[in-house]
């Protein structure tokens, strides 16, 4: 008979240690895998929130503050003054116009992500006694006690809020827009180098 052949348990150990090595990095992978998942699928779905709205109005767009002081200077907004923004994503125009113009600010938003997202600004930068952010569609929610309204949308948005404004502005209501202007209306101010166009009904 031949003698049974004796494997050192060192070559076991090794096995031992790879067969753990592998696990490991086989656990590591899986994890990697399934945050990647989560990533793509967190991106999805914050982008659809924030841009769905397009087929109401414009997607986000949030204007950098150095163009926001001039649409509100070109407004002449005035202390007290009834400031709207339509589709305000995350409120920054309104919260600039309280703070710097000492107006008051009511948004209207109908993107959920962007309305909580305006919502946390307002609260964080303590101006819930002076800015309101609504949800909803801004072509269906009434203006009519607007000083100024800034929209920062798209052409075809524009175009379709003509009728809104003449029948809901008062005289005298400023529209400041930022990069579109407003087909078949006349600026009254332009500061061409910034595309920002003030309209005066």
């Amino acid at each position: 008979m031949r003698a049974p052949i004796c494997v050192p348990s060192s070559i076991f150990s090794f096995l031992d240690v790879i067969y753990s090595i592998s696990m490991d990095l086989f656990l590591i992978a899986a994890i990697c895998f399934f945050i990647f998942l989560i990533a793509i699928f967190g991106f999805w779905i914050i982008f659809f929130l924030s841009y769905w709205t397009f087929f109401f109005g414009a997607g986000l767009n949030i204007a950098p503050k150095k163009i926001i002081r001039k649409m509100l200077k070109l407004a002449e907004l005035r202390k007290g003054e009834i400031l709207y923004d339509l589709g305000c994503g995350n409120g920054r125009i309104l919260i600039l116009g309280a703070k710097e113009f000492e107006a008051h600010g009511i948004g209207i938003e109908i993107s959920p992500f962007c309305y909580l997202w305006s919502k946390f600004n307002v609260i964080n930068n303590s101006l819930s006694g002076k800015v309101k952010i609504k949800f909803g569609n801004f072509f269906k929610t009434p203006i009519s006690d607007a000083d100024v309204i800034t929209i920062f949308l798209s052409n075809r948005a524009n175009k379709k809020l003509i009728p809104k404004f003449k029948k809901e502005l008062k005289s005298g209501t400023r529209i400041v827009s930022y990069y579109w202007q407003i087909p078949g209306m006349i600026p009254e101010k332009v500061d061409k180098k910034a595309k920002i166009y003030m309209y005066r009904m």
